[in-house]
């Protein structure tokens, strides 16, 4: 699936796009948010929800890396491959 094709689907499609297809990377929480962060095919999805409030907030989709950094330190790739 493409980010295009990806970004066509209704937000609840997605949601379920992204649980079933995607590999759950990691999880944050800031003051207000809670994030949950999935990596489809060649792109990310992160998921954000208000911190004590189960309704899904915003969904942000994108293809670089750039966005990555706050979850550098929750990402752990077990050693040895």
């Amino acid at each position: 699936m493409t980010i295009l094709e990806f970004r066509r689907l209704r937000e609840l499609n997605q949601l379920k796009v992204a649980k079933r297809r995607g590999v759950f990377l990691a999880e944050r929480t800031d003051e207000e948010h809670r994030y949950k962060l999935y990596q489809l095919d060649a792109f990310y999805v992160e998921f954000i929800y208000p911190l004590h409030d189960p309704a899904l907030k915003e969904i942000d989709i994108f293809g670089g890396t750039a966005l990555l950094d706050p979850y550098l330190d929750n990402i752990r790739i077990p050693f040895p491959f």
